[in-house]
């Protein structure tokens, strides 16, 4: 009985040109979607505020914030795809001519999308209390 070969990884330089360029405009195009995404969530926002004791809201706050758990939910599922589309361009990119530019727009891109969900209220209406966005702040590092 002959022995299976232990299956490695396929480094950058040995994927074809076409191979690469494929993932590579998937992974941006999920980068982009899920920035945009990140942005303007799902829903739109509020246009008037209303406090009573059946719907509190505050205009411009997300409309997705009212449920909190699909919120979170929400938050996290878009975080981790937008992580590792950065994530899979910078392997891909590695040792590309203007590799370390790339990578620093890179990073400021994924600051860029740290700091809108930092930007939203903790707790209220945005769902996001400061744990969970001290969380999907640490998936963009």
């Amino acid at each position: 009985m002959d022995a299976q070969p232990i299956m490695r990884p396929i480094q950058p330089h040995q994927m074809s040109g076409d191979v690469r360029n494929a993932l590579l405009v998937v992974m941006a195009l999920i980068a982009a979607a899920t920035f945009q995404a990140g942005l303007n969530p799902p829903g739109g926002v509020w246009q008037d505020t209303k406090n009573d004791h059946w719907v509190n809201h505050e205009a411009g706050t997300a409309i997705l914030g009212s449920y909190p758990q699909k919120c979170r939910d929400f938050f996290l599922f878009n975080t981790l795809a937008f992580a590792w589309s950065i994530y899979v361009i910078m392997y891909l990119i590695y040792r590309f001519p203007l590799y370390i530019e790339i990578w620093i727009d890179l990073a400021s891109f994924s600051a860029t999308d740290a700091i809108s969900i930092g930007s939203f209220k903790p707790g209220g209406a945005a769902c996001l209390n400061g744990s969970d966005v001290a969380i999907f702040f640490f998936f963009h590092l």
